[in-house]
Order: C-alpha cells, then sequence, then structure tokens
C-alpha cells in the first residue's frame, strides 16, 4: 500500500476540514511529477457520484485555504476529480467500499504462480485481502500489491 508523501498528507488534512460540512469525501489525495510540470491532483467522491459541476464546486471551496496554507514551493497545476469508474485502490477503506465487486491486483512479484489476478473481492483483513479468481479463494498480502483497481470488464 502506497504512503502518502508529507505535501500529500498536509493537503489532505488541509482540505479535510474545508470539505466536512459537504457532501464531498476526498477519496485520494497525489502530488506528481509529469515531465517538467507537477501536478496536485484531489481526486473526490459522493454518495450519488461526482460531476464537473462538483468538481468546479470543489476547486472553489479548496483553491484559496490551499493558497494561504502554500504547502507546495514549485508551480502546480491543481486538478480535482472522480476517482473515476476503474478507480485506483490504495488503502483498507479503498478495498473495503468495493467488497463484492471485481478488482484487478497486480503483484510486485508472482504470488502462487500468478503476477495478476482479477476476481471478486470477499474480505478485507488487516494486512490482505481476499478475492475469488476461477472458482479459488486467493488470500492476497497488501506488502505484495504492486497496483489495485476496480474492474468493470
Amino acid at each position: 500500500m502506497e504512503k502518502k508523501s508529507k505535501v500529500e498528507q498536509t493537503v489532505e488534512n488541509c482540505i479535510a476540514h474545508i470539505l466536512a460540512d459537504t457532501p464531498y469525501e476526498i477519496y485520494d489525495v497525489e502530488y506528481v511529477k509529469e515531465g517538467s510540470e507537477w501536478f496536485l491532483r484531489i481526486y473526490i467522491d459522493k454518495e450519488d457520484g461526482v460531476d464537473l459541476d462538483d468538481c468546479e464546486n470543489v476547486t472553489d471551496l479548496i483553491n484559496d485555504p490551499l493558497d494561504e496554507l502554500d504547502p507546495i514551493k514549485e508551480p502546480y497545476y491543481l486538478e480535482v476529480s472522480s476517482p473515476g469508474v476503474e478507480r485506483k485502490l490504495k488503502n483498507n477503506a479503498h478495498f473495503r467500499r468495493v467488497v463484492g465487486e471485481k478488482i484487478y491486483v497486480r503483484f510486485f512479484g508472482p504470488l502462487n504462480g500468478r503476477k495478476e489476478a482479477i476476481g471478486i473481492l470477499h474480505e478485507v483483513k488487516e494486512k490482505s485481502i481476499v478475492i475469488t479468481v476461477d472458482g479459488d479463494r486467493l488470500e492476497i498480502p497488501f506488502e505484495k500489491i504492486a497496483k489495485a483497481n476496480l474492474s468493470v470488464f
């Protein structure tokens, strides 16, 4: 499971307070460099889904407080969006939300002769998840997960 950078954690803490009394919740925060540009990506969710107006509303709510907090010294682009239908699963809370749904998991190294698996998520434990793949139950330690996301196919 991925650990958040100091910038990501600071930004998440700041905007969590701002969004506390709104229908929005923070799904994830990413601060990444792509080429020579830096991007601060805020993924939001709400019970009935996120649309473009929601992204604009949240951008308006968080823009000034982020400027005041100034957690990022270099120029960056702020993007607010939905985590999408094939959303990344990065922590226990993300996995718990999708119990009973089909997920894709890629491993850091082979696990039971596999490099990846697609199956139904049955259980989220403290240090692992359990999925059913081709009728077999497979327990996957979080430390072995390189990437995981919902699978719509």
